[in-house]
């Protein structure tokens, strides 16, 4: 059985445009924990993984939405 891919592998497989901006958006969240300090969080919740999900799904949303409006469609 193989190993889970970690994030970093997962990033580094996106396209290239895709992975610079989950990039910056990764590093701002690590800013701010930087500058006001960890989060006091009592669960086992990877924020890390959970805000790349959530870019990577606005990504494809925003992808989607640009192919149909390109096929000239609407909303």
């Amino acid at each position: 059985m193989s190993q889970p891919e970690t994030l970093a592998e997962r990033i580094e497989r996106l396209p290239a445009d895709e992975r610079s901006i989950i990039e910056v958006l990764l590093s701002r969240l690590e800013q701010g924990r930087d500058d006001y300090g960890p989060w006091s969080v009592d669960d086992d919740r990877n924020y890390g993984e959970e805000a790349f999900l959530e870019v990577l799904d606005g990504l494809h949303y925003v992808a989607a939405g640009l192919v149909r409006i390109r096929k000239g469609g609407t909303r």
